[in-house]
């Protein structure tokens, strides 16, 4: 997954997007990409997270961070409940 730290007006969230190499539309298979939608296509994509106090992915964070707090087992079910969310969207 592509993390980037930057103050920005995007919202939290997922976005989507492709490159225009000599015309033709391409993604990065060196980057997140999407599952195949409905007509075949796949694209590069970044979430977004807030840093806001109190906002739910910043709490997720915080929680998942923490040292002894989680084993690793529960960290993979919670990644993977968190990627199988952010697809539905």
């Amino acid at each position: 997954m592509l993390f980037i730290s930057a103050n920005s007006l995007l919202q939290e969230g997922q976005y989507e997007y492709k490159y225009i190499v000599d015309g033709e539309w391409i993604y990065n298979k060196n980057e997140s990409v999407t599952k195949a939608n409905k007509d075949g296509h796949i694209n590069n994509y970044v979430q977004v997270f807030s840093k806001e106090l109190g906002s739910y992915s910043q709490e997720l964070r915080e929680q998942l961070a923490r040292d002894g707090d989680l084993t690793n087992e529960e960290r993979l079910k919670i990644r993977q409940f968190l990627e199988a969310y952010s697809n539905k969207e």
